[in-house]
């Protein structure tokens, strides 16, 4: 489908060391193709609590035996990429955010803190990010965007 806008869930590429500002243009790449697309972050907090809430619904209903992210992008729950899929809920409210945070200050306190994974390693935290692409892409549902 050629589409001119995408909502996606998004974590920053570890390599890359700039700062990810919200309404900056970058370089995406979905399927064969690279475009430029004006990103705007949102929901950070948002997105980590509704992914911990579904890790301890997965847990509580396996007694914690399968994995909470799925091998392929072809079903399951997750992409190859280990990146959850989540349900975009128009309804719910969400903080607007002036750039991509690294980390996410807990709610009970200052500290800030990153997403462990099931390694140990941390990685930054998931956010979404609406896509304004400067010129129309063809996107198959749930594509890899890079």
């Amino acid at each position: 489908k050629l589409i001119h806008g995408a909502i996606a869930v998004v974590r920053k590429v570890r390599f890359f060391k700039g700062q990810l500002n919200s309404g900056a243009k970058f370089h995406i790449t979905v399927g064969h193709q690279t475009v430029m697309a004006t990103v705007t972050f949102w929901g950070a907090r948002e997105i980590a609590n509704q992914v911990e809430k579904q890790q301890e619904s997965q847990q509580g209903a396996s007694n914690g035996n399968a994995p909470i992210l799925g091998k392929s992008s072809l079903g399951g729950t997750a992409d190859l990429a280990g990146l959850p899929r989540l349900k975009f809920d128009w309804n719910q409210d969400f903080l607007h955010q002036d750039n991509y945070l690294e980390t996410i200050p807990a709610s009970d306190d200052a500290h800030p803190s990153e997403v462990e994974t099931s390694n140990g390693d941390s990685q930054p935290p998931l956010h979404w990010a609406r896509l304004e692409f400067l010129t129309p892409v063809y996107c198959p549902m749930d594509s890899l965007v890079i």
